[in-house]
This record gives C-alpha cells, sequence and structure tokens, in this order.
C-alpha cells in the first residue's frame, strides 16, 4: 500500500516534522475475517511497529519526469537496498493496544476520553475519526455527522492537507456550500494553490450544482486541457448542452476530449452526444426540455430524476443522464 506524501517539494532536500507523518492516512485494509478491518492500517505512522518505504519522483518545471527512486520494482540489483524504516518516537497507548487487539468499540471509547481530559491530544483525536468512518457493516470508509466534530478539530489545529480535504468531501456530499466553499478556500491557501486535476474538476463541480453554469463551464475547459483521464467531461458536457442549444461544441468536446477507460467503468460521450442531436432533430421544445431535466440533476432532485427515468420516451436523453450520474 502506498501513498502520496507531499508534492510541489522545489528545494533537493526537505525536512519533515514527525507529527506530520503521524497525521498521514492510508487506504484501510480489510482482512477478510469476521473483524474485518485491520488496525494496522488505521494507526498508520502513528504505530512503531510498522514498516514503511519511501520513495521520491523528480520532474522538470513543466511537469516532465525526470526520475524516480523505485526503479527497485524492475532491478533485481537494487531490490535489497529498499529505504525502510520505522517511527519510533511515540509508544502506544493503552487506546492503540486495544485497537490492535480489534476491540473497535473500547479503542473509540478510551480515545473519547483522552480527549475529553486533553483537547490537545492530537493522537487520539486523530483516531477516533478513522474509527468513526469506518462503517463494519457496509466494509466501507466515510466520515459521518459524529466525526464531525473531530475533523474539524484536526483540520482547525494542524491545516493538515488531508484533514482539509476530507472536510470538502463531506461538505461536497451534504451539498451545503457555504461551509464546502470556506474549506475549500482554506484548503486552497495549504496547498498554496497547487490544485490537482481532481480537485479543480470537484470545484467545478460544485459550481454546477450550484447553478454557477458559466464558471463551471470555464473551469472544466481549463482542467480538461490538463487532465488526462477526461474523467469530468460529461459534467462538462452537461453545462455546455446547458447553456446553449447548438450541438457543434459539445461534438468537438466529446471527439477531443474521450474518457479514457478505467475497469469497466467507461461512457462513450461522443455517441451519447450524436444520439442527443439526433434525437432532438424535429423536436421544438427538445432544449428546453433538456434544460428541466439537467436542473434536476443539477440541484439532486434524485426522487423527480427517478421519476422522470421511467417515463421519458427520449431514449438518447436518458441515456445520457444515466451517464452523467456516474461521472465522479
Amino acid at each position: 500500500m502506498s501513498s502520496v506524501f507531499q508534492s510541489h517539494i522545489t528545494d533537493h532536500e526537505i525536512t519533515i516534522p514527525v507529527e506530520k507523518l503521524y497525521g498521514q492516512r492510508f487506504g484501510v485494509v480489510f482482512s477478510g475475517d469476521e473483524e474485518t478491518i485491520d488496525p494496522k492500517s488505521l494507526l498508520a505512522f502513528a504505530n512503531p511497529d510498522n514498516r514503511f518505504s519511501w520513495s521520491v519522483q523528480a520532474y522538470r518545471k513543466n511537469g516532465e519526469l525526470i526520475t524516480k527512486s523505485d526503479g527497485y520494482r524492475l532491478n533485481e540489483n537494487t531490490i535489497g537496498n529498499l529505504p525502510f524504516f520505522y517511527l519510533k518516537q511515540r509508544e502506544l497507548t493503552k487506546a492503540d493496544r486495544l485497537l490492535l487487539d480489534k476491540k473497535l468499540d473500547k479503542a473509540l471509547a478510551a480515545y473519547k476520553e483522552s480527549v475529553r481530559q486533553d483537547s490537545n491530544d492530537m493522537h487520539s483525536l486523530r483516531m477516533i475519526p478513522r474509527l468513526l468512518g469506518f462503517n463494519e457493516i457496509e466494509d466501507s470508509f466515510r466520515w459521518n455527522e459524529e466525526a464531525l466534530p473531530y475533523l474539524q478539530a484536526l483540520a482547525e489545529k494542524t491545516n493538515n492537507t488531508q484533514d482539509l480535504y476530507e472536510l470538502i468531501d463531506y461538505y461536497y456530499e451534504q451539498q451545503e456550500w457555504e461551509a464546502f466553499h470556506s474549506w475549500f478556500d482554506r484548503y486552497k491557501k495549504a496547498v498554496r494553490g497547487n490544485l490537482n486535476e481532481y480537485e479543480w474538476s470537484i470545484y467545478g463541480a460544485a459550481l454546477m450544482k450550484q447553478g454557477k453554469l458559466t464558471e463551471a463551464r470555464d473551469i472544466f475547459e481549463e482542467v480538461m486541457e490538463r487532465d488526462n483521464s477526461h474523467r469530468f467531461v460529461g459534467a462538462w458536457l452537461a453545462v455546455q448542452l446547458y447553456l446553449s442549444d447548438s450541438y457543434k461544441r459539445p461534438l468537438e468536446i466529446a471527439e477531443k476530449y474521450p474518457e479514457r477507460k478505467v475497469g469497466e467503468s467507461f461512457s462513450d460521450w461522443l455517441s451519447l452526444v450524436t444520439n442527443l442531436k439526433e434525437e432532438s432533430t424535429g423536436q421544438t421544445a427538445y432544449h428546453e426540455h433538456l434544460q428541466d431535466v439537467l436542473d434536476l440533476f443539477f440541484e439532486s432532485k434524485e426522487q423527480e430524476l427517478e421519476n422522470w427515468l421511467k417515463t421519458t420516451n427520449y431514449r438518447a436523453m436518458k441515456q445520457f443522464i444515466l451517464a452523467l450520474q456516474k461521472v465522479d
């Protein structure tokens, strides 16, 4: 398992505070037994018995890759020289040991008690959201309202970009736009404006859902030039189709920025837009009807949209909306 820790490093060396490492989360590992979660993945760098290695990728200013240090994967002569390391600066707490024993409820209670006694207990403050975000029934990981105050306290105390982005993601899903923009602005400052293509796309999608379509279109257009996956091209097309009843520009976009196939998730937007154009021929109110349906999507009126999908006779429009629902 690996995780990007820091990017846009402009010097030939860097010093990393150990507290910043403790704040770094990895993916959650599920072991497949009755108690599915592997607690080592939740503790991450905070577990002094966990073993890690590092690698570096070096780029030119224009984004061209110069070299990388993980060539050991391809070279048997260097496989014995991996930069393994342990972080032994801290000792496991009682709560940590309960977690490692997979006594999740007891561990959570112990972490909460530690924070109640000391609001600056950063380790416990980090661990509470990690435990609350784990849904054992669904074997999934997602923040909930109980975790929110701990996440906010953590982000405010540390300004850690991971914690800040989790709040952005939470408020995006909840469509609480004032809070979304507040945390997004703080995140943008924390990363010094170095947002990646996905983060900019999420911001564009947020504007789209708020009805700020011209601003959203401009962001999608700029992002798509840099994002080889073209992951959000469907959202851009939806905005473009809403703003104009001409199919010339949407067809150009769909042809120039085809969505890259990842696994089984893939939409052929050129065919979808071509079918829309053909279906609209001779239909004087077609564009107005498409706008009404897109409004349902933008405003997340899920039940009304579902009812429309079940009853519409516009086959091409239905297929376009179904594909649009998969853009994320």
